[in-house]
């Protein structure tokens, strides 16, 4: 089974990191009553990894992405490590290659894994509106 990758493709980051901003455009107009609260960390935790691929699989084809706002994907992440800090979960995947993607080294550098060093990032179905928004600044996340 292969396992889930750092995206490597422009285009394929590109859209999906336009369309996590217009998710998070969107939670500006919806009142709080009508989101899912989270903690930021709930990332790495199982339950988490399990509500989403629910969502993924009652609402399309079981697949999600992780996309990082940041620090910026473009002149941070790629710049230093020649990929994009962005995770394809397809449906074969499981929770344990979930987190083992999230603590990934990107290259030289541990501390630059998704699961560690993200201040901002979403995760959303690839078919499907569902999406969940997390701001390590608010110390917390909404899902919606």
């Amino acid at each position: 089974m292969e396992k889930i990758e750092y995206i490597h493709d422009h285009v394929t980051f590109r859209l999906l990191w336009q369309r996590s901003n217009e998710c998070v455009e969107k939670l500006k107009d919806i009142p709080d009553s009508e989101l899912l609260h989270f903690d930021f960390s709930n990332l790495g935790m199982k339950i988490f990894h399990d509500l989403i691929r629910e969502l993924a699989n009652f609402n399309g084809d079981g697949e999600f992405a992780v996309v990082v706002l940041e620090p910026d994907p473009f002149s941070y992440f790629h710049f230093h490590f020649g990929k994009y800090s962005g995770l394809i979960v397809k449906a074969h995947h499981g929770e344990h290659e979930f987190f083992d993607a999230l603590c990934t080294n990107p290259g030289d550098s541990p501390a630059d894994a998704i699961g560690y060093y993200s201040e901002k990032y979403v995760a959303l179905l690839l078919s499907g509106d569902w999406f969940m928004y997390a701001d390590r600044g608010w110390d917390g996340a909404q899902g919606c």
